[in-house]
């Protein structure tokens, strides 16, 4: 990592990667835009004598989750192009912006429809499962609402666990096999399963392991930005610059997999040499 960025230090590359880097975090910013929506949830109440229109909301729910969906497609399909393209960059030594996105359109298409099918399951799962009992708690006895809220919040982290687990290996793992191997996404999940049957116990580590260094980098981003009088913060929220920043932190995370796959599979050559 040092090497790819400090060696030497090219402040117009910094940019282009934090432009990469804010590409790829588009989804997250209209997530964060629909989860806005959970303002509505107190109104439910003005539903309560409206029992007859529960079918309705049946329809309506998977609908407004779908609507969504469509409103995240752009920001998708320029993540999934990003990604691609930020491993390029650095590992191949690629200058132009244009030359590490143009090569892989095509798993980069593929990738992006992989991400909105495995989204769209997961936000209707979740909408279908969540939501309606949500709506039928709304106007329960104030026992039975806690109890059943309880119930909902346990089953709601379940889902999001395992939702969030199958995102990540497919951004650590399915990503960088698609990029190394010219593999499909198909393709690049059984060769990640295989390693998973032979390596579980090392897999499990190396996310335990990433979670201690991600909450050690978080502490320190936390601290600098107190030591600045938050002015780091300020920087830090500014589009593009505030990625090209952090960029040691984007790498190490884009890295830390890659180096942990070549010693699953030694056949693999991710990093350079």
């Amino acid at each position: 990592m040092e090497g790819l960025l400090f060696k030497p230090f090219v402040f117009s590359r910094w940019l282009k990667l934090g432009l990469l880097s804010l590409m790829e975090q588009l989804p997250f910013a209209g997530l964060i835009l629909f989860s806005n929506l959970a303002v509505l949830i107190p109104y439910l109440h003005l539903l309560r004598e409206h029992t007859a229109m529960l079918p309705s909301l049946l329809f309506v729910l998977p609908l407004f989750t779908l609507l969504g969906l469509c409103f995240q497609i752009p920001f998708l399909y320029a993540s999934s192009r990003a990604a691609f393209a930020y491993l390029q960059m650095p590992l191949k030594g690629e200058s132009s912006l244009w030359n590490a996105l143009a090569p892989y359109a095509r798993p980069g298409f593929w990738y992006f429809v992989w991400r909105a099918g495995f989204w769209t399951l997961g936000l209707l799962s979740g909408a279908l499962l969540l939501g309606i009992p949500a709506f039928i708690l709304s106007s329960a006895e104030p026992v039975f609402a806690w109890t059943g809220s309880g119930v909902v919040g346990l089953i709601a982290s379940v889902f999001l666990f395992v939702f969030g687990f199958f995102a990540l290996l497919t951004r650590d793992f399915v990503l960088p096999l698609m990029w190394a191997r010219g593999l499909g996404v198909l393709g690049a999940w059984d060769y990640l399963l295989g390693l998973w049957s032979r390596h579980a116990v090392e897999f499990v580590l190396f996310y335990l392991m990433r979670l201690a260094v991600g909450l050690l980098v978080t502490l320190g981003i936390v601290t600098m930005g107190f030591f600045t009088c938050c002015l780091f913060f300020a920087v830090l929220m500014i589009p593009g610059i505030g990625q090209a920043v952090l960029q040691p932190v984007f790498l190490f995370f884009r890295l830390f997999p890659l180096a942990f796959l070549e010693e699953l599979d030694p056949e693999l050559k991710l990093l350079p040499r």
